[in-house]
């Protein structure tokens, strides 16, 4: 009875979460429907790719990604990926979601990653969109990458311990100033900066093959 108990509250939730940010009256009903499917995926981790997964998309030429930035204007301004658009929960529902190209690999992006995975919901709720959720979000990037730009950001919020993994929704990183995409992490070329390569579960699957010339979104 416990687990009949939580599917519902998990129901319910995503339900009020629909019709808080998203203005369409048929949305609600579409993340019920869809959230038995939507929350396996989530608990699997199917969908949270990792940072050098990403690193890899970046430079794929048979992928065309779109990154979309769910943050506030401030950590925006302060760090964001090259040509990431920030979006909000009502975009996402209307006509972001609407004008997405079927054939891209959309990835959604926060601080942590709660943002990003409530933008996930919708986004799946409304559309079949091939999205994705980067793991640890900003954070957990400018983590692992920041070492490799000049400036270096300064971590404001210690871990709990060396291995958490930031999750949670404040920017953990800064820099002197507001670089915005201003840094090689904003989109690294991994020869260039010496990054070394690393093992990932590749986690993104293509609709289709498609070749494009050079990176970037689109």
């Amino acid at each position: 009875m416990s687990t009949f108990k939580t599917v519902g509250a998990t129901v319910l939730a995503l339900a009020s979460l629909a019709l808080v940010v998203v203005p369409q009256p048929d949305a609600a009903d579409k993340v019920v429907r869809k959230t038995a499917e939507l929350e396996r995926a989530l608990e699997a981790r199917e969908v949270q790719i990792e940072p050098a997964e990403m690193l890899d998309l970046m430079h794929n030429n048979q992928v065309r990604l779109v990154v979309l930035d769910l943050r506030d204007e401030a950590d925006y301004n302060m760090f964001h990926f090259q040509e990431a658009r920030r979006v909000t929960f009502d975009q996402l529902a209307g006509e972001v979601g609407a004008a997405l190209n079927p054939e891209a690999v959309v990835v959604l992006v926060s601080n942590g990653e709660e943002r990003a995975t409530q933008g996930w919901r919708i986004l799946k709720a409304v559309q079949s969109s091939n999205a994705y959720i980067l793991a640890g979000g900003i954070n957990r990037w400018l983590k692992e990458f920041g070492e490799y730009s000049e400036p270096r950001p300064v971590p404001v919020q210690p871990l709990v311990q060396a291995t958490d993994e930031p999750r949670g929704e404040g920017l953990r990183y800064i820099f002197p100033v507001a670089l915005g995409d201003r840094t090689e992490i904003a989109w690294p070329d991994p020869h260039h900066l010496h990054i070394p390569e690393q093992e990932f579960e590749k986690k993104v699957k293509l609709n289709k093959v498609i070749t494009v010339a050079g990176g970037g979104c689109g």
